[in-house]
């Protein structure tokens, strides 16, 4: 039974983050934090679609 309870709430939370990401899509903002600058960022290889 405490399975099925930690499986549900880490559905939810996965569901919310889910929405959150293409909510921030759909609204043209980037869930990439390097700030318009890809070329000098860590992560610029999830930021190469905006180019």
């Amino acid at each position: 039974m405490g399975t099925l309870i930690v499986g549900l709430i880490l559905i939810a939370v996965v569901a919310c983050v889910i929405t959150s990401m293409v909510k921030a899509k759909r609204a043209g903002r980037s869930h990439c934090s390097c700030g318009s600058s890809c070329s000098s960022c860590g992560g610029a290889c999830h930021c190469a679609s905006k180019k």
